[in-house]
């Protein structure tokens, strides 16, 4: 018996309960969706947005959203490059920061959270206690306990399990020590003196940086080499922060290529960002992805790529790409600013997002209900007014349909908090769906089972509460 899997979001009579249809029968039929990926979502709405440019989002556990950027106001309310938003869009007026990353500032490039609550900035700015570098405490003040400077900006922050900050950005000295491009600082803003990574070539500057699982940091930026040994705009760096030998050098060409963003997938494969023409002697036009030990991934197609440069990615749990930037071309096809992109690189067609922003992404959010946050330099979002700002519609991910025994199983993407209900029936003339037990979301990938699947047809439908 082979599956067809149909997605059919709607709304019945439990209102706002999400529910997806999945057909369980003879003919073998590919999977399609027909809900609008990629579309507004019309229960976020920020009102003007900013004035400027949204250039870092960071979500937090509660749904609240930080946006980091150059603006001056968001939606007529004065705020200086910083504001938080409730998870409807409005401004979250408890969020006060004032004038903390200063009223002549560049911008806010960069935004991290620590597991306190606590709200991390990166960028060129002077702040009340901070070069370039600030922390704010969860009302928005600037935390007094954490003064750091760099003596130029900071583009990147990342947050490690043990609450320690690593930065990467333009600068030659951190907290008046040299360090080029890149530091790590404790959770108190100290300099951690066994930390001291050598960038050299290029512009010396880091632009991305990600973490993966075990702690390795994935640095990306526009250098030539790290701790002496050759490797292009890209490297690993062990826990301690001396080079990752087993992940192999990189070889990158281009005008002046550079990698601005950099992400990893569940498969611990690094995706990497920018502007470049080729990798490792293969052409790769501004996206490439590697394995886990540094080696083009031969799975990832060759044919993926943009027009013009990509400045942010994001990885989805079932693997699909989000990418956003300067282009208007994915691989080949028209796509303004933003496009996504199936696990093997090739564009994915299902996700719509019409005429898309009206100029470039900076930076990509995905929330833990699969949402699509968007922040960049537009001030439309297929022809509505969205000021720098705009959440998509995303329907949380149904992966893996499997039947095999009389059993079927399928999963799907959880948010902790809610609860997911496989309900089948054996002719879609039916009127009543049986509901099979409730399986709690926890924000991973969840598993969903009839373990009696015997009829020679059966339709399934996924609801959540």
């Amino acid at each position: 018996m082979a599956i067809t899997l149909r997605v059919l979001p709607h709304r019945g009579p439990l209102g706002r309960s999400l529910r997806w249809l999945l057909g369980l029968g003879a003919a073998g039929v590919g999977p399609f969706l027909l809900a609008q990926s990629g579309s507004l979502d019309p229960t976020f709405n920020p009102g003007t947005g900013v004035t400027n440019t949204v250039e870092s989002i960071a979500v937090q556990s509660d749904g609240r959203i930080v946006l980091g950027g150059d603006f001056s106001s968001f939606n007529g309310m004065a705020r200086t490059n910083v504001v938080r938003l409730n998870p409807d869009g409005s401004a979250d007026t408890n969020f006060v920061p004032g004038s903390a990353v200063g009223s002549s500032s560049l911008g806010v490039y960069a935004v991290a959270l620590q597991s306190d609550g606590k709200v991390v900035l990166g960028g060129p700015f002077t702040g009340a206690l901070g070069t370039n570098l600030l922390r704010l405490n969860t009302n928005g003040a600037v935390d007094s306990s954490f003064a750091a400077a760099t003596d130029d900006a900071v583009n990147a922050l990342v947050v490690q399990t043990n609450g320690s900050i690593v930065i990467g950005g333009f600068f030659t000295q951190a907290n008046g020590a040299p360090r080029t491009g890149i530091a790590r600082l404790n959770t108190s803003a100290g300099l951690d003196a066994s930390f001291n990574p050598s960038l050299a070539g290029g512009s010396s500057a880091v632009y991305g940086l990600a973490l993966q699982s075990d702690g390795k940091i994935v640095v990306a930026g526009r250098f030539t080499s790290v701790n002496g040994t050759p490797t292009t705009n890209i490297a690993r760096l062990n826990t301690n922060g001396s080079l990752d030998t087993t992940f192999q050098p990189v070889s990158v060409t281009g005008q002046f290529p550079a990698f601005y963003a950099v992400a990893v997938d569940g498969q611990g494969r690094a995706l990497a960002a920018g502007d470049f023409s080729s990798v490792n002697g293969v052409t790769h036009t501004n996206l490439v992805r590697l394995n886990a030990d540094g080696t083009l991934d031969a799975t990832f197609s060759p044919a993926a790529g943009t027009d013009a440069y990509v400045l942010s990615i994001a990885v989805q749990s079932d693997g699909k790409i989000l990418v956003g930037g300067l282009f208007t071309l994915v691989n080949g096809t028209p796509r303004n600013y933003l496009a996504r992109l199936n696990a093997d690189g090739t564009l994915d067609a299902s996700f719509v997002p019409g005429s898309g922003p009206n100029y470039l992404v900076y930076s990509l959010a995905v929330q833990s209900d699969c949402k699509v946050l968007v922040g960049g330099a537009f001030t439309q979002f297929n022809g509505t007014p969205r000021g720098g700002i705009a959440r998509l519609q995303n329907l949380p991910q149904l992966v893996n349909p499997l039947f095999s025994n009389s059993v079927f199983n399928v999963s799907i993407s959880t948010v902790a908090g809610q609860n997911y209900i496989l309900q089948f029936k054996n002719s879609l003339t039916d009127i009543v769906w049986m509901a099979l037990p409730s399986v709690p979301g926890d924000g991973t990938l969840k598993t969903l089972t009839d373990p009696s699947a015997t009829a020679g047809r059966r339709f399934y439908r996924v609801q959540v509460q």
